[in-house]
């Protein structure tokens, strides 16, 4: 791994202390693909992984396959794992689809909701939004993570 991989690694893992280990390794390897940090082509080791988080391959193996699950890594013979050659417009496509299917999903679950519950998520919501006005996506990801909670918690699945 290049030097500025290591920083942004270093960087990026502190935001994710409260994560189990494979998600944090996930997230900070997937949003380093998003930010094009990590490039088509570049060459991940589950040893250099473990290293940078210090902590053993397991958990580095777990985040490389969810990785990989999503297309944002791929196997090469002889060589090992790789980044995909990413669509990033299509990544940002796909994401704004999803949004649209959450939105959807939130406004069937808010039917009838309680006043307690709904002043959970508005702070959770006012969390997400300013962690977006503040262009701070590593919290961006926190909050959305814990609204999604919420809402779970309001459709009674959590």
């Amino acid at each position: 791994m290049e030097t500025n991989h290591y920083q942004y690694i270093t960087e990026q893992i502190e935001h994710y202390s409260s994560k189990p280990l494979r998600e944090a390794i996930f997230f900070v390897i997937k949003n380093a693909i998003i930010e094009g940090i990590f490039l088509p082509g570049d060459r991940l080791t589950e040893d250099d992984i473990a290293q940078q988080f210090n902590c053993s391959r397991t958990p580095v193996r777990e985040a490389l396959r969810k990785l990989e699950q999503e297309n944002l890594l791929q196997v090469k013979p002889g060589i090992g794992m790789v980044i995909s050659n990413v669509d990033i417009e299509l990544l940002h496509q796909e994401l704004e689809i999803r949004k649209m299917l959450e939105n959807h999903s939130i406004q069937k679950a808010c039917e009838g909701i309680r006043d307690e519950e709904l002043k959970k998520l508005e702070w959770a919501t006012d969390k997400l939004q300013q962690a977006i006005n503040n262009n701070d996506r590593i919290a961006e990801i926190c909050a959305n993570i814990e609204f999604h909670r919420y809402i779970r918690t309001v459709q009674g699945h959590g």
